[in-house]
């Protein structure tokens, strides 16, 4: 009797779990969107330039993401990596816009992260490339699979998303805007 109602509370455990994470990653990824059609509608488009999402957890323990700058605006460069240092504050800060103005960074996903797995997905990352005709979402859309992203002269907005620590949601970053030259490796 006993074993069985131990059986029954990890399964309860494992199917709130996942009907939790799912719920809670929707409206995360509807935030971003919704944050990044703002953010883009405040950036100059010009014909020459290609628009930019890149999206993913800010976790130094799990090594998923590298992010590093290599031209640009000391004091913009100092901003973002004080918000991507201080762990402490990644539950507590609200969501944070800085704007880039001729930025040169790369940013490296290590891991293969699955969109499938309701646990697993909240620690994805996503990156889109886009024209003013196809917003955001299209067949140029990486989802969860390692690469890294080279960026040169962006100009758009880095946000910071604050953590939740009752849903173990890490804290995420986006950079969203437009840029002179972009490759995928």
């Amino acid at each position: 009797m006993r074993k069985q109602l131990i059986k029954i509370v990890a399964i309860d455990l494992l199917i709130m779990i996942s009907v939790f994470s799912s719920v809670v990653l929707a409206d995360r990824v509807d935030f971003v969107n919704e944050i990044a059609k703002k953010c883009l509608d405040e950036v100059m488009i010009d014909e020459n330039e290609t628009s930019v999402i890149t999206y993913g957890p800010i976790l130094p323990s799990l090594n998923i993401v590298e992010i590093n700058f290599d031209k640009g605006v000391s004091s913009q460069i100092q901003k973002i990596e004080q918000v991507l240092n201080n762990r402490i504050l990644h539950f507590i800060i609200p969501s944070i816009f800085i704007i880039c103005t001729d930025l040169d960074f790369n940013v490296t996903y290590n891991k293969n992260i699955s969109m499938l797995l309701p646990f697993i997905r909240r620690f994805s990352y996503f990156t889109t490339v886009f024209n003013k005709s196809d917003f955001a979402f299209n067949n140029k859309t990486i989802y969860g699979e390692s690469h890294t992203i080279i960026i040169k002269g962006f100009n758009g907005f880095f946000i910071f998303i604050r953590g939740h620590s009752p849903t173990l949601n890490p804290a995420n970053f986006v950079f969203v805007g437009n840029c002179k030259e972009l490759t995928i490796i």
